[in-house]
């Protein structure tokens, strides 16, 4: 992953949100985003405590972006790797009913 640089940020205070989005191909994007070398990054991947993958960086007006794994693919991801509807809701905190509509998005 691409180096992170926090002292080369030109801080602008009045700039105070972060925009977020979600994708369902997140380690395709995040394949993408190490290939450009004018992005600043805030973090490398970061997990969530309940399984959801993000990456935050500035684009190239010094915005804060967020991008983040959908919840359907986290899903898929636990799904992929044997963890089972109940083991995916306890790691999540949620109940089975919103796994099930997580996949169906």
């Amino acid at each position: 992953m691409g180096e992170t640089l926090l002292l080369n940020v030109d801080w602008d205070f009045n700039r105070i949100c972060e925009i977020f989005f979600e994708m369902q191909d997140f380690d395709g994007f995040v394949k993408k985003l190490d290939e450009r070398k004018d992005i600043v990054l805030l973090h490398d991947v970061l997990e969530q405590p309940w399984g959801q993958r993000g990456i935050r960086f500035y684009d190239l007006d010094n915005h804060l972006i967020e991008v983040g794994e959908s919840m359907k693919a986290v899903v898929e991801r636990f799904q992929a790797n044997g963890m089972s509807i109940e083991h995916v809701a306890e790691k999540m905190d949620v109940t089975k009913a919103d796994v099930y509509r997580m996949l169906e998005k």
